[in-house]
């Protein structure tokens, strides 16, 4: 080349990386109930991504299915169920809530996640005993509890008993 040109050339691109994940969280309304007793439970599934929509399954292993399924998370959206109702309990029990599915990404990368929580499960009874001191029997004697035992007495539920002759009275 006589004229001794020189050519040169240059490109560049920006890529962004999305941050495809989600996070779930889960409570027990209740960490310690009566046996027999139920409590519910919060759960929530945030999409991390700032780009892309995420759908999925969101199911607890104990509870069931959470919101409708599929479910569907825009960029950034959180969905949040609470006071979901949680079958009665007999003994302690951790379950654990996941969600699972993939984004609208060109990859349709996936992303799952998962919380649990135990609920401990109490023997819960309480002994009412009342003993009259008057020796001659009184005319009118109201005593009365109100309490959350288990059984056969409900939550909040009042037992009333008039006209108490002297003596030793316990309630199981």
């Amino acid at each position: 080349d006589p004229a001794s040109s020189s050519a040169s050339d240059s490109a560049s691109d920006t890529v962004t990386v999305d941050n495809c994940t989600i996070t779930v969280t889960k409570s027990a309304d209740a960490e310690a109930i009566c046996s027999g007793s139920s409590t519910t439970y919060d759960f929530t599934v945030t999409n991390n991504s700032a780009g892309f929509t995420w759908s999925g399954t969101f199911v607890d292993d104990v509870v069931g299915p959470i919101g409708g399924q599929p479910l569907v998370l825009a960029p950034g959206q959180t969905a949040t169920f609470n006071n979901v109702a949680g079958p009665v309990l007999t003994a302690n029990s951790t379950n654990t809530a996941t969600a699972d599915g993939a984004f609208n990404d060109p990859a349709s990368s996936s992303a799952s996640d998962s919380a649990s929580d135990t609920v401990t499960v109490e023997t819960c009874r309480i002994i009412v005993k009342k003993l009259t001191v008057p020796i001659e029997a009184p005319v009118s004697t109201m005593f009365e509890f109100t309490g959350s035992p288990a059984g056969s007495i409900g939550h909040n539920q009042t037992i009333q008993q008039d006209v108490t002759v002297p003596g030793e009275y316990t309630t199981e």
